[in-house]
């Protein structure tokens, strides 16, 4: 008896096997791809650290350029396929969003109550070690902080203090 496989392997349709055959170098077309996927990269550290544009045209040029290069004939990318990466995106960025709308709101509310001097006086009557202050708001309110209003926004709402606190004492 034979065992005989039946299981065929898929194949792979990779895009550089079209340039092979016109003569162009794989390697050539693996370095023009690494180039043209970090072109978007490049171009948001350029746009936000030399030309001092903000996040938001910098992400909005991002997107296109990202897009022009994705449906440029080196990726091979249809046009049908383009909303749904944008579907994606923004339901991703509707989820942080609402996170940090949340966050920032804790903070206004707890500004507006007095309750970031109230925080700042209590811990800096508990201990005249400046350290220890620091540890407080660190390790003791910022756990609290992040359970409450969500990924990360603890420094939103500990720093107000710090720097209340600093404000009266002087600097660490």
């Amino acid at each position: 008896m034979s065992l005989q496989s039946t299981n065929k392997i898929p194949k792979i349709q990779l895009s550089y096997l079209h340039y092979s055959k016109n003569n162009v170098s794989l390697g050539v077309i693996f370095i023009l791809t690494v180039i043209f996927a970090v072109i978007p990269l490049v171009s948001i550290l350029f746009m936000l650290f030399v030309l001092k544009k903000s996040s938001i045209f910098t992400g909005s040029v991002a997107v296109l350029i990202t897009t022009a290069i994705a449906i440029s004939p080196l990726f091979h990318t249809s046009i049908k396929i383009i909303p749904t990466p944008f579907a994606k995106c923004f339901l991703t960025t509707s989820l942080i969003v609402y996170i940090l709308f949340f966050g920032i709101l804790l903070f206004h509310l707890m500004e507006k109550a007095g309750a970031i001097e109230k925080i700042a006086s209590s811990i800096s009557s508990s201990t005249n070690d400046r350290i220890y202050q620091v540890l407080i708001l660190a390790l003791g309110l910022s756990p609290l902080i992040e359970s409450i209003s969500g990924f990360g926004l603890a420094v939103i709402v500990i720093v107000s203090p710090y720097r209340f606190f600093v404000s009266f004492h002087g600097a660490l």
